[in-house]
């Protein structure tokens, strides 16, 4: 049976971590550019909209003050547009 020298075998693992890591890498850039588009271009304002709300803010009311923020906005343009 026939065995690659042990160099070859450490080269071939390291060739795959260091392709893992790339990918892994790509994968961050391809997030941060979809992250900036979105919020360059107004369709999103801040990243709770682009990806929703964490433990964390359901859990010390963010989403109710953020809710009444933009209630108490909208009264207000109405009020002004009337």
């Amino acid at each position: 049976m026939f065995l690659p020298p042990k160099d070859y075998i450490k080269d071939y693992i390291w060739g795959m971590l260091r392709l893992f890591y790339l990918i892994i890498l790509l994968l961050y850039f391809l997030l941060f550019f979809v992250v900036v588009r979105t919020m360059w271009y107004n369709s999103t304002t801040t990243v709770v909209e682009l990806f929703g709300h964490t433990h964390y803010q359901w859990d010390h009311g963010f989403s109710q003050h953020e809710i009444g923020q933009k209630i108490h906005s909208s009264k207000a343009e109405n009020l002004n547009l009337s």
